[in-house]
């Protein structure tokens, strides 16, 4: 695998992993590591922050240290999880995709190692069960709001079956709420799983799904009667229009 960082290249060999810049036409060693075996893909977020996914052991942190010409292991994941990409959302931030189809982010925000611990354990902040495995995992600012002028923030996911995943943030308070929602849609006869196995299981293969909101679920909201809608918006606390225009507000992101 390879990555590139700023000026230079990430590459891996065996289990070296190797940071080499441009020297002239050629391209020359600047420093290297030695790593486990089973590096499945690197990724990296310029200046100095490099991210490597494993075949067997999940996601470790790395840091290029210019000043020492050298890099140093950071933090890696608690679980074992069988990486199959991965993409760097920030210098602490890092999305994966595990073989079996498993979507998680990590963060290495203030995360100090333990006692008697060379590097410090990190537990995924989000996860959820998209049952294909990814390809690529492309962070970008790809989608464009012509009214507003303004891009929009959104992570692709390119899967192993063709599919093309869309994940957008959403403002904590519009998460409160859409979770509610989502929650409400799932009891409703129309919109819960037509053999009525559970959604949450469906989407927690390798661990139970949180801080992630099922859209092709929530924009079953907009397609249904007025009665239903008003059913869900009472309960919490706000009108059929409005959350209507909060999905659509999201979707748009999208589009």
């Amino acid at each position: 695998g390879s990555s590139t960082l700023s000026e230079y290249l990430v590459l891996c060999h065996m289990d070296e992993l190797v940071v080499v810049e441009k020297n002239g036409e050629a391209l020359q060693e600047y420093c290297s590591l030695i790593v486990e075996s089973g590096v499945r893909r690197i990724a990296s977020f310029p200046p100095d922050s490099i991210a490597i996914g494993y075949s067997v052991t999940g996601v470790h942190f790395l840091k290029l240290d210019r000043s020492k010409k050298q890099l140093s292991k950071r933090n890696r994941e608690r679980d074992s999880r069988t990486v199959f990409a991965c993409s760097m959302l920030s210098a602490d931030d890092v999305i994966a995709t595990t073989a079996f189809g498993t979507v998680y982010t990590l963060s290495c925000h203030d995360s100090q190692p333990q006692s008697g611990m060379e590097v410090g354990t990190l537990e995924s902040q989000a996860i959820f069960a998209a049952n294909e495995a990814a390809l690529r995992i492309l962070p970008c600012g790809m989608t464009y709001n012509f009214q507003k002028q303004t891009k929009n923030e959104i992570v692709v996911l390119i899967t192993i079956m063709g599919s093309i995943i869309g994940m957008i943030p959403v403002q904590p308070e519009d998460f409160v709420v859409l979770n509610n929602v989502q929650k409400e849609l799932l009891a409703l006869p129309s919109t819960s799983p037509l053999l009525q196995n559970s959604h949450k299981q469906f989407r927690s293969t390798e661990g139970e799904s949180r801080r992630v909101l099922d859209g092709d679920l929530l924009v079953q909201f907009t397609q249904l009667s007025n009665e239903e809608q008003n059913i869900i918006a009472t309960g919490q606390g706000a009108t059929s229009a409005t959350i209507t225009a909060l999905l659509e507000r999201i979707i748009s992101n999208l589009q």
